[in-house]
């Protein structure tokens, strides 16, 4: 569990991101999405609550998750813990529509959209605005630090970072925290060494 919870530490990667629909576009799920729901919701159906009202056909597509949210939530918030960009552009702005949509779930959706995307600027843009309406979340503050030193604003990780050693994280996370701190300060180090002026806000 906290393998998936912090798994922006854990795992690191960049992929392609399609397009994700626009607020007039049909709930259809794209070939690549649809299958990766399916595998998702058929390993957690047994074990689940979820019901399918006089045995239904269990077909997975954006109408069905958004007439189940519980099971659209659970299947963003899986795409999120693995770093599935594809997934994540299908079922965010689908999870929006819902009347009741958790709006930072959401958000935290769109700036790993952004990363993934290689666009690391408007990560952290995305993760700061987060950070500032949620200063107690730590996942948001890692992945605000995380987003940061991709986009070498070194200054800025490194304080995020320290500020995440003090919290009470499980040991893996920790270590995986130290280890940024040491690649921070080894990059600061070397910029300044080669005069320049170390990592920015």
């Amino acid at each position: 569990m906290l393998y998936f919870r912090y798994g922006f530490l854990v795992v690191w990667c960049a992929a392609g991101v399609s397009a994700a629909y626009g607020a007039d576009a049909p709930a259809i799920l794209d070939d690549k999405a649809l299958l990766q729901v399916q595998r998702s919701v058929s390993d957690k159906w047994a074990e689940s609550d979820w019901k399918v009202e006089n045995d239904a056909p269990r077909v997975v597509d954006g109408d069905f998750l958004l007439a189940h949210p519980k099971m659209l939530e659970h299947s963003l918030r899986d795409a999120l813990n693995g770093n599935q960009a594809d997934l994540i552009a299908s079922l965010a702005d689908l999870y929006a529509k819902l009347p009741d949509y958790d709006a930072v779930l959401y958000g935290r959706a769109r700036a790993l959209l952004a990363k993934l995307a290689g666009r690391p600027a408007e990560a952290v843009a995305r993760y700061r605005e987060l950070h500032g309406e949620n200063a107690a979340d730590e996942r948001i503050l890692l992945d605000l630090a995380a987003a940061e030193f991709d986009d070498f604003r070194l200054k800025s990780a490194e304080r995020h970072f320290a500020e995440a050693a003090k919290l009470d994280l499980p040991a893996p996370v920790l270590e995986n925290v130290g280890r940024f701190r040491k690649k921070t300060e080894g990059l600061t180090g070397w910029r300044f060494f080669g005069r320049h002026q170390p990592g920015g806000q």
